[in-house]
């Protein structure tokens, strides 16, 4: 059965197919929508159009403006966007072996890719490009890649990391600590395989 437009998700709305980016173009999206799709809150929409990053869409009705954004302009953000994770995800890997099977503070990582931890962009970013990498990581070595990654103040992954295992079946019933402390023994046996599993607390 065919959905009514009040009953789809934001995300589902960005992405109808019938509409072709050419005529999303035209098609006006209310801000609250916008933002839920892009991750951002109303204020920064707002500053995006006056950025002239997104287009807003202003009708007349009657002498009251009805405004949001183009559906075309949405799409775009999003495509860069997947494009600049798609770009991230080759030198944050190098980051990462590069520390062998030591961990790396996300504030480290980020600034050696030119990314800032003040910026919630930016940590948006650094967040699914690792969700994509440990995705890699767990289907060619086995392990999720970013259990290596943590934070400064508390020395272990963010919650991120914890969900990610668990959507793939690693550790459903088990704490964070023995999720974390089962990737982090898997990895320092790849990189070192006389090491053994038992030393990693």
């Amino acid at each position: 059965m065919t959905k009514r437009a009040f009953e789809w998700t934001a995300e589902e709305y960005i992405d109808l197919g019938r509409i072709d980016d050419r005529s999303a173009k035209h098609v006006l999206v209310p801000v609250a929508v916008a933002a839920k799709s892009l991750g951002y809150e109303q204020p920064t929409i707002r500053a995006h159009v006056r950025q002239g990053k997104l287009t807003e869409i202003i009708i007349d009705c009657d002498g009251h403006k009805v405004k949001g954004i183009a559906l075309a302009s949405i799409r775009e953000a999003l495509r860069a966007r997947e494009a600049r994770i798609a770009d991230l995800k080759e030198p944050i890997r190098d980051v990462i072996w590069h520390t062998g099977s030591e961990t790396v503070e996300y504030g480290k990582l980020m600034a050696a890719v030119g990314l800032s931890s003040n910026n919630p962009h930016d940590r948006r970013l650094i967040g699914s490009a690792l969700d994509g990498l440990s995705r890699d990581s767990l289907k060619c070595e086995g392990f999720l890649i970013s259990a290596l990654v943590v934070l400064k103040s508390t020395g272990r992954p963010s919650d991120g990391f914890y969900k990610l295992a668990r959507i793939n079946g690693l550790g459903q019933n088990q704490s964070d600590d023995v999720i974390w402390h089962n990737q982090m023994r898997l990895i320092r046996c790849w990189f070192d395989p006389h090491a053994s599993l038992a030393t990693f607390e």
